[in-house]
């Protein structure tokens, strides 16, 4: 699992939210979409904010602070046309989830 870090537990990721973390100084979200889960920048291209507290439906996440809405499989926005956040591939190993940076 090169360049794979742990962040978390499977069970320390909410349903209907974003967890928050930060990986070597990137804030990273890390989202549970259905069965799986996914990983993308945590920094709301609209004003900067974090998606922790944003709600989640599906695959879309909504911005807390404004209501931008984004992707969190492909991190594309559906608000801007063309604006896209970095997105990280996630792997789970024994119940603990891996994100690679």
């Amino acid at each position: 699992m090169d360049d794979f870090v742990r962040v978390c537990s499977v069970d320390d990721v909410p349903d209907d939210t974003a967890l928050a973390v930060e990986i070597s100084g990137r804030p990273i979200a890390v989202f549970k979409v259905g069965d799986g889960f996914s990983a993308v920048e945590d920094i709301c291209p609209h004003q900067g904010a974090s998606f922790e507290g944003g709600p989640l439906d599906g695959e879309i996440v909504t911005c807390p602070l404004h209501g931008w809405r984004l992707n969190v499989i492909t991190g594309e926005s559906l608000d801007a046309p063309g604006v896209k956040i970095e997105t990280y591939d996630v792997e789970i190993v024994d119940g603990d989830v891996y994100v690679r940076i």
